[in-house]
């Protein structure tokens, strides 16, 4: 009777599993268009798009994550992401080139905060494979928008896409799993 329960439980939770694992793929598009649609956003590196990672874990091992880039919804980043007190300029004659968005001729950018020199993407393989999941959790999807400077643009510009991010998951999640 045991292994008859312990086997319907396997099959309930790979079927839940594969569930979840599409609703991350929605995630991820939700926080790509989130932060796509913000009108004040500039991305010059792509980094912070590319840092945006979900992760899913099953009974505290990590099941599969992704990344923009990886799930083909972004383009990679451009450079390393940008760090003070450094400043740079972007434009066809520049040494760094057009920025990430190439939507303006030329662009320039005085960062605020220390970054490490390093890509977004791979910022977010960092985290979601440093991140310590509940251990009591059967299922735990983790969202991080990992570079340095994430919740500080959230905080004073508002353009991140998180809070887009957050209210449609805690809307959707439910009806994801029926």
């Amino acid at each position: 009777m045991r292994v008859g329960l312990e086997k319907f439980q396997k099959e309930q939770y790979d079927l839940l599993e594969k569930k979840l694992i599409k609703h991350c793929e929605r995630i991820l598009i939700k926080a790509v268009d989130s932060r796509s649609a913000e009108k004040d956003a500039h991305n010059f590196t792509g980094n912070l798009i590319n840092s945006i990672v979900v992760g899913l874990f099953r009974q505290g091992e990590l099941v599969v994550f992704m990344t923009p880039a990886q799930e083909g919804l972004a383009e990679p980043p451009i450079r390393k992401k940008m760090t003070y007190p450094l400043s740079y300029y972007f434009s066809e004659s520049s040494k760094h080139g057009l920025d990430y968005d190439q939507t303006r001729p030329s662009s320039y950018y005085e960062p605020e905060l220390v970054a490490g020199m390093r890509l977004g993407n791979e910022d977010a393989k960092r985290f979601i494979r440093s991140y310590k999941p509940d251990p009591k959790a059967i299922f735990q999807i983790v969202v991080g928008y990992t570079t340095e400077y994430a919740s500080f643009v959230e905080t004073q510009r508002r353009t991140t896409g998180y809070m887009q991010t957050v209210e449609w998951v805690q809307m959707h999640t439910h009806s994801a799993i029926q």
